[in-house]
């Protein structure tokens, strides 16, 4: 490629130089694996995540995080998700939220739903500040845990009983940064931590996910993308997500309709 890259500003008459050629950034971006390119997004959201200072007024979650090693080469990851502040308003008729913690392993591709799926706090009513005293473990291949780019993707939302859940706000944490526990105990966790819960934005949408963009016959680059823009456009969790708390609502209206069919059919046999 760098000879390609050195011909072609021959052919222009511009300089060459590795370091610093904006057409060679490109092309080697261009180059990249799917697989990569997701984790290099994922690894700009744990930093934007990391590098937001938090402020009197910026929402928060306060958690206890750690892992030790097992055996057959797996990572326990232990957490209590404690409580958080200054969630925004999302029900404009209560003038307050029912916020829940959601925790998802990400990507996607690494962390299937069927194999790793996403735990939920409950649901604290009416507050702006809700607090969980939570506790909760997944088991992950060790494989998997240390992967650059690979992270927990943990969200506050607004549960709604009539419509869908807004999301207000999400923190990305990459596993490799997850401090190892003298023991798999509670007792164990490392001290508690603040982390910002950021809303979702538009600046976070960087090049390579424009280029996972356009790889529109790449199967792994369209799930992704149609997840991620599925929060961006929606500030709702996509349809594919499993989310319990998300389709309770469609599940009882199920189970109401069940009824009503079984009560029709025991009337009309009689």
């Amino acid at each position: 490629m760098e000879s390609a890259c050195y011909h072609i500003c021959q052919l222009l008459k511009v300089v060459w130089n590795t370091e610093e050629s904006q057409l060679y950034k490109e092309l080697k971006i261009n180059k990249t694996p799917t697989e990569d390119l997701i984790l290099q997004y994922y690894i700009r959201l744990g930093d934007r995540t990391i590098n937001t200072s938090i402020t009197d007024k910026t929402q928060t979650l306060t958690l206890r995080i750690g892992y030790v090693p097992m055996t057959g080469q797996q990572i326990l990851l232990s957490m209590l998700i404690i409580k958080a502040n200054n969630v925004p308003i999302l029900d404009i008729f209560s003038k307050s939220s029912d916020p829940y913690v959601r925790i998802e392993l990400m990507p996607r591709y690494f962390f299937p739903l069927e194999s790793y799926p996403s735990p939920t706090t409950e649901i604290r009513q009416k507050t702006l500040n809700p607090k969980w005293n939570q506790f909760f473990r997944m088991t992950i291949a060790e494989s998997k845990f240390f992967i650059n780019g690979a992270c927990l993707r943990i969200s506050i939302l607004d549960h709604d009983v009539v419509l869908f859940n807004d999301i207000a706000g999400e923190a990305f944490i990459p596993l490799s940064t997850i401090p190892k526990m003298a023991g798999s105990e509670i007792k164990n966790l490392p001290k508690q931590i603040i982390i910002p819960i950021l809303p979702v934005s538009n600046n976070q949408y960087g090049i390579e996910f424009m280029i996972l963009k356009d790889r529109i016959h790449d199967n792994v680059a369209k799930e992704f993308c149609d997840y991620e823009l599925y929060i961006k456009n929606y500030h709702m969790l996509p349809p594919l997500c499993n989310d319990d708390n998300e389709f309770r609502t469609e599940a009882i209206k199920t189970l109401d309709k069940r009824k009503k069919q079984i009560k029709t059919v025991i009337k009309n046999a009689f």
